[in-house]
């Protein structure tokens, strides 16, 4: 008897756990959440926009296109991004 009580607590507690874990977040959520802003002297993004693509028109966005808009001094730069 005592394991059926530990196995039902133990859902609910993953239940619980579960929903406070698992939310919902659009995809402007979760670009907003990213810092695009740089300025190290040389070179400094000055604005930063977004764009959903339906490119199939089937009303799914298919492309996301991430505008950045650099200032800076002329020259070959690399862009890595990590994390």
């Amino acid at each position: 008897m005592a394991t059926k009580s530990f196995k039902q607590i133990m859902y609910i507690l993953f239940f619980l756990l579960g929903i406070s874990i698992v939310s919902a977040i659009s995809i402007q959520d979760l670009i907003n959440s990213y810092d695009f802003s740089i300025d190290i002297g040389i070179i400094s993004i000055t604005n930063s926009s977004d764009t959903m693509i339906d490119t199939n028109n089937n009303s799914i966005n298919d492309t996301l296109q991430i505008t950045l808009n650099i200032s800076g001094v002329a020259g070959t730069y690399n862009l890595m991004a990590g994390g």
